[in-house]
């Protein structure tokens, strides 16, 4: 966006992409000074009012910006208020339309109609494909140099058989991997195992917060996700069990008035995830916590024998009671 367009759309399925372009677009009228303007059109907004927002009156003196989410549901019909209104769009007014979703045979999902009408008033069209799932290692790496990092081939493959095809995710990971300073910011497959989390992992991740949140909806609502996966009773209990537990370390530590730095020493794992181990615990009640331990190390006894359960069942009962 150095040489400003007067108007922009920005679409496809590329996730990654389309945040970058939100982004720029709220650091560019950031660095413009306190004299530019942004205002933002939450997803969903209609053609005609994303036309009146551009034409209308302000008391700006400053470049005015406006950002116009959702406009892939947006049909032929409903693109003539916004043609319109990019043929008399103020000087200092700069448009930036959104949408989200499949990019086919090389067409973004908003209308072909407003791709056209951007273009006529001498703007830019930006079709952001995702990469094809054989393509995603040699996106991972792409993505890296931005991080200073050099991700081996087996490295982005070992990353896409963790994550997964979901470019957010993939961008975190490979977030956290940057800031723990890989020597040299290479990667490879043994790094990606070191420092990554699974999918399932994540997930897991997600029910211990919401155990510790007392949300008990969300939390039997991912463990039903991870049950739908084909995930077993006791790989879920048993990756919830040692989540809690050091929550439950570190919950002690803040508590005695340790530093974050001595709670990561002492549960040897790297910074970004004692972070996040730190931040959990500090949102924890200690007594909530060693109840909901007490309910699931008791399912963990019954499970393993000693009690005649339906192990799927009494996941789901001492969820919602350690939630509760």
């Amino acid at each position: 966006m150095a040489d400003l367009k007067p108007a922009y759309l920005v679409h496809g399925d590329d996730d990654v992409k389309i945040d970058a372009w939100r982004k720029r677009v709220r650091a560019r009228a950031t660095s413009d000074g306190p004299s530019s303007t942004l205002e933002v059109l939450e997803d969903g907004a209609s053609a005609t009012a994303v036309a009146e927002a551009t034409t209308a009156l302000t008391l700006s003196v400053g470049r005015r910006y406006v950002l116009a989410e959702g406009v892939e549901r947006w049909k032929d019909k409903d693109v003539a208020a916004v043609k319109e209104a990019l043929a008399g769009l103020p000087a200092d007014t700069v448009l930036v339309m959104i949408g989200r979703g499949k990019v086919m045979r090389g067409k973004g999902p908003a209308a072909e109609a407003l791709a056209k009408a951007v273009t006529a008033t001498g703007g830019e069209v930006h079709v952001c494909a995702a990469p094809r799932p054989s393509s995603y290692p040699k996106w991972i790496a792409e993505q890296a140099k931005d991080l200073d990092l050099v991700v081996a081939e087996d490295g982005a493959q070992a990353l896409v058989e963790r994550i997964g095809p979901d470019q957010r995710r993939l961008m975190r990971e490979l977030e956290k991997i940057a800031c723990y300073e890989p020597e040299g910011g290479r990667v490879d497959r043994a790094t990606v195992e070191a420092l990554t989390t699974t999918d399932v992992e994540a997930k897991v991740y997600e029910l211990a917060d919401a155990l510790v949140e007392r949300e008990p909806q969300r939390a039997l609502a991912l463990a039903e996700d991870l049950r739908d996966r084909g995930e077993e009773t006791m790989h879920i209990l048993f990756g919830l069990l040692r989540q809690l537990r050091q929550c439950r370390r570190a919950w002690a530590m803040l508590d005695s008035g340790s530093s974050p730095q001595e709670i990561q020493s002492a549960l040897r794992v790297p910074p970004f995830v004692a972070k996040g181990i730190v931040a959990q615990a500090g949102r924890a009640d200690g007594k909530h916590l060693e109840r909901a331990l007490d309910e699931l190390a008791q399912l963990d006894y019954e499970v393993r024998g000693a009690g005649n359960v339906d192990a799927g069942t009494a996941l789901t009962l001492a969820i919602a009671r350690a939630a509760a």
